[in-house]
C-alpha cells in the first residue's frame, strides 16, 4: 500500500510540475501584450490566458480581409472599363500626335471634353484603389504577424506536450485540445494569406492601368492645350483651300454615308456613357424632381400671399403657369454645370430643350414672339449640327455663309426700323446703333474668312455674334 500510495503521488506531482512549467513558459515569455487590440513590435508566444482573446482577434482580421477580397469583381471591372477607354483614348492620341491632320477648334474641345470625362471618371477608383493598397499592405503585416505569434505559440505547447506522460491524461488531453486551437488559426491565416496574394496580384495590374492611363490622360491634355495655343497663335492663318478650290464629295450618297458615320458614332458613344453610369439615370430623375418641386412649392407660395386672387399671380409669371416645362427648361440648361457628360449628350439635350424653350417663347407676350421663335430654332438647329457633324466640308461651309447672309439681313432690317431699333435700345442700355455696324462687321469679316478658309475664325465670330443675341433674347425676355 505504501508503494502504491508513493507512485501515486509521484504522478501527481510531475503532473503538477509540467502544468505549471507550462503555464510559466507561457506567462514569462510573452511580456509585450499590453491588450489583445496592439500589434507587438516582435511576436512573441501568447500567455494561456490571452489564447481566446488572441483567437477573437485573428477571427476579426480574417473577417476584414475576407471582406477585402470581395472587392475584387470590382477590380476586374475597372479594368475593363480602363481598357475600353484606353482603346479611345490611343486612337485620339494617334490623331493628335498626326501632324498632317488639321483640328477644328471643336475638334479640339470634344477631345478635351472626352479627357475630363475620363479624368473624373477614374478619380474616385484612384482613391478606392489607394486605400486598398493601404488595406492591403496593413493586413499583409497582420496576417504574418499573427501566424509568426500562432506558430511560436504552438511550438510551445508542442514542447510541453513531449514532457507529458500517457498517465498524465487530463494535462495532455488540455495541451491537445489548446494545440488544435492554434492549428487552426495556423491553417486559417494560411489559407488567408494565399487569398491574399492573388487579390494583391490583381490589385497591382488595376494599378498599373490606372497608371498608364493616367499618363495617356496627361499625354492627350499637353497635346490639347499645346494644339489650342498654336491655333490661337495662328487663327488669321487660313487652315483650309478657299471654299472654291476645296474638294466636293463625288457624290450626294458618300456625304450622307458620311454624316451617318458621325451620327452613328455619336449615338454609340452617348450609349456606352449611359451603360457605364447607372447612377447617372437616378440622378436625373433626383434633379427633375427635386426641381420640379421647387417651383411648385414657389407656387403655393405665391398663391398664399395673393389668397384673394391667386389665379392673376399664376397667370402673370410664365414659369409658375407652366412649372413642368419650365422644370425641363431649366433642368436642361442646369444641367451642364452640375454634370460632366460627353458632348454628344450634350448636343441630344440641348436638342431636346428647343421644344420647351419655343413653347414658353410662344406664351410670353412679345409682338416679336414669331421672329424669336424662328431665330432661336433654326439658329440652334444650325449650330447643334455643325458642332456634331462639322468637319469643315464644303456643304457646312456654306451653310455657315448662308447663316452670316442671313444674319446681315436681319441686322440691316433692324437698322432700317428706327421705332423697332428705339425700342429695343432700352434693354441694350443705349449701346445697340453702336453694336449693330460691329455685328455687321463681324458678320461680314466671317463670310471672307470662311471664304478663304479660316474656316475656325469664321465660327468664332458667327458664334459670338449670334450667342450674344439668343442671351439678350432670353435674358430680355425672361425679366419681363
Amino acid at each position: 500500500m505504501k508503494t502504491i500510495s508513493t507512485a501515486k503521488f509521484q504522478i501527481v506531482k510531475r503532473a503538477t510540475i509540467t502544468v505549471l512549467l507550462f503555464a510559466v513558459t507561457l506567462t514569462g515569455i510573452a511580456q509585450n501584450a499590453e491588450s489583445t487590440d496592439t500589434i507587438q513590435p516582435d511576436p512573441k508566444v501568447l500567455k494561456r490566458s490571452e489564447i481566446s482573446d488572441y483567437d477573437q482577434k485573428t477571427r476579426q482580421l480574417v473577417t476584414d480581409v475576407r471582406k477585402l477580397i470581395d472587392n475584387r469583381q470590382e477590380l476586374r471591372s475597372i479594368r475593363n472599363t480602363l481598357k475600353k477607354d484606353d482603346s479611345l483614348i490611343i486612337g485620339e492620341l494617334a490623331m493628335l500626335n498626326d501632324t498632317t491632320l488639321i483640328f477644328s477648334l471643336d475638334r479640339l474641345d470634344k477631345f478635351e471634353n472626352d479627357v475630363d470625362i475620363y479624368n473624373n471618371r477614374i478619380e474616385p477608383w484612384i482613391k478606392a484603389v489607394e486605400e486598398w493598397r493601404r488595406d492591403t499592405e496593413t493586413y499583409k503585416k497582420d496576417i504574418n504577424f499573427d501566424l509568426e505569434v500562432w506558430g511560436l505559440t504552438s511550438d510551445s505547447v508542442e514542447t510541453a506536450a513531449r514532457q507529458l506522460t500517457e498517465l498524465d491524461s487530463v494535462a495532455f488531453a488540455t495541451l491537445n485540445r489548446i494545440q488544435e486551437q492554434l492549428q487552426n488559426n495556423l491553417n486559417r491565416l494560411s489559407s488567408l494569406e494565399e487569398d491574399l496574394a492573388i487579390w494583391d496580384k490583381e490589385l497591382l495590374e488595376t494599378e498599373n492601368t490606372l497608371t498608364l492611363t493616367r499618363s495617356e490622360l496627361n499625354d492627350a491634355s499637353e497635346l490639347i492645350a499645346g494644339k489650342k495655343q498654336n491655333f490661337i497663335y495662328n487663327i488669321w492663318v487660313p487652315e483650309y483651300p478657299p471654299i472654291w478650290q476645296q474638294e466636293v464629295d463625288s457624290t450626294k450618297i458618300n456625304y450622307l454615308a458620311g454624316v451617318r458615320e458621325r451620327y452613328q458614332q455619336a449615338v454609340r458613344r452617348a450609349k456606352r456613357f449611359s451603360q457605364e453610369n447607372n447612377v447617372f439615370y437616378s440622378r436625373l430623375v433626383f434633379s427633375f424632381i427635386l426641381l420640379l418641386s421647387l417651383i411648385f412649392y414657389m407656387r403655393k407660395r405665391v398663391g398664399d400671399l395673393f389668397r384673394e386672387h391667386p389665379e392673376i399671380a399664376v397667370e402673370g409669371n410664365v414659369v409658375l403657369q407652366y412649372p413642368i416645362i419650365s422644370s425641363l427648361v431649366i433642368f436642361f440648361y442646369a444641367f451642364f454645370i452640375f454634370y460632366d457628360i460627353p458632348d454628344q449628350i450634350n448636343y441630344l439635350i440641348l436638342l431636346f430643350g428647343i421644344i420647351p424653350i419655343s413653347f414658353l417663347l410662344w406664351q410670353l407676350k412679345s409682338h416679336l414672339k414669331i421672329q424669336y421663335i424662328i431665330f432661336f430654332v433654326v439658329f440652334s438647329l444650325i449650330f447643334i449640327g455643325i458642332s456634331v457633324f462639322g468637319e469643315a466640308s464644303r456643304q457646312v461651309r456654306i451653310t455657315m455663309i448662308l447663316v452670316n447672309l442671313l444674319c446681315i439681313y436681319w441686322l440691316l432690317r433692324l437698322r432700317r426700323d428706327k421705332d423697332l431699333l428705339a425700342r429695343e435700345n432700352v434693354y441694350w442700355l443705349g449701346t445697340l446703333p453702336g453694336l449693330i455696324p460691329l455685328f455687321l462687321f463681324l458678320s461680314a469679316t466671317a463670310v471672307v474668312a470662311n471664304a478663304i478658309g479660316s474656316v475656325q475664325l469664321s465660327l468664332v465670330l458667327t458664334r459670338t455674334i449670334i450667342g450674344t443675341i439668343l442671351a439678350y433674347i432670353v435674358i430680355k425676355e425672361s425679366v419681363k
